[in-house]
């Protein structure tokens, strides 16, 4: 079961554009360093450049979003999954950020728990599934599809032949 997370943390004064530019050179899709945290549906860090914080309405301030889908029990173990898996670049990303204490595991999830925030709704295509589980299915379509494809001018009884002995190698 899909389980989401959203974290907003201030950026530094002067860091946005250091941060933006670091954003922008981390690897997309499998490539992407969220993607070695197995288990995640959907992770994203996006700059907000001008929110206002609760404590203070009257301030404008930038902000770091982390949005994560995750299939991890709760979201402290995914975190701490996280930080075993990307220590250098969770560190490149949240420097940027008022109060972050580095890459010590505890230290670093409690930080990111306090800046924790309710997303109010979560968008998950198969949210009874896991990545594992997804991933399956699609390999599996993928497999069936290939095999339509080859056989799709078969005569009846090669057809027949065809699917035993695509079904009897799964």
């Amino acid at each position: 079961m899909a389980r989401e997370l959203c974290v907003l943390t201030p950026i530094l004064p002067d860091h946005r554009e250091a941060l933006a530019a670091g954003l922008a050179g981390l690897p997309e899709g499998e490539a992407s360093p969220l993607a070695r945290v197995p288990g995640t549906h959907f992770a994203r860090w996006v700059l907000a450049p001008s929110l206002r914080p609760p404590m203070d309405p009257g301030r404008e301030t930038a902000y770091l979003v982390f949005a994560v889908e995750f299939d991890h029990r709760n979201a402290t173990a995914y975190l701490e999954d996280l930080c075993r898996r990307l220590p250098e670049e969770a560190g490149r990303v949240w420097r940027h950020c008022a109060g972050y204490p580095g890459a010590v595991d505890h230290l670093f999830v409690s930080w990111l728990l306090a800046h924790r925030v309710d997303p109010g709704f979560s968008i998950v295509a198969f949210p009874s599934a896991t990545v594992a589980e997804i991933r399956e299915a699609l390999a599996l379509r993928a497999r069936l599809a290939a095999f339509a494809l080859a056989a799709q001018r078969f005569p009846a009884e090669r057809l027949r032949q065809a699917w035993r002995e695509h079904v009897g190698a799964e």
